[in-house]
């Protein structure tokens, strides 16, 4: 018995392990290139608008793109295929991003190997996320949001970022996405 439990002790820690690794960002994914060494084309993903008003808060704005996003990663079941919105550039068409976020994603992407998801802080997808507080100040906020996965087993765990946004023609959009550095 005892053994087993020592098994199930170090299975657990190895999966653990394996989790903290991708979520500190320890190693790189390649993106497919074109021969011209521009990201390849993949499948195109429709995306889902945010509603153009003001009555957006920043919570509602990290929420839309959060799950627009994680529905546009992962493995697609109807298609048989991967998908992930940095390599078709679907990013680049989310009403929640902002121009300089755009642009910052942008040249990360076209430098090379991504160590990690910009928007997700890991190379793995998180199974959900969770909003957590929120800080408004004059035209800039920050929301804390927890992305989680194995939810609901004793594996499960959280990995917090910080998402930063700045008020521009009466819209919130998102500026920057701080990784924490547990």
């Amino acid at each position: 018995m005892q053994r087993i439990s020592r098994i199930l002790v170090v299975v657990g820690l190895a999966l653990a392990a394996v989790h903290v690794q991708a979520a500190c960002n320890a190693v790189p994914v390649t993106l497919p290139l074109t021969e011209a060494g521009d990201i390849a084309p993949e499948l195109e993903s429709p995306v889902v608008p945010l509603a153009e008003t003001s009555a957006e808060t920043p919570e509602a704005v990290v929420q839309s793109f959060y799950t627009v996003y994680l529905e546009h990663a992962g493995f697609d079941p109807d298609e048989g295929v991967r998908r992930n919105p940095l390599v078709s550039g679907a990013y680049r068409e989310m009403p929640h991003l902002s121009a300089e976020m755009v642009s910052r994603v942008d040249e990360m992407v076209a430098s090379g190997p991504a160590i990690a998801d910009p928007f997700l802080c890991a190379q793995d997808i998180p199974e959900s996320f969770r909003i957590g507080e929120t800080t408004v100040l004059d035209s800039t906020a920050s929301v804390l949001v927890a992305t989680i996965w194995n939810a609901g087993t004793e594996y499960e765990f959280t990995s917090d970022l910080t998402v930063r946004l700045s008020l521009t023609d009466g819209q919130w959009k998102i500026a920057e996405v701080v990784c924490a550095t547990n």
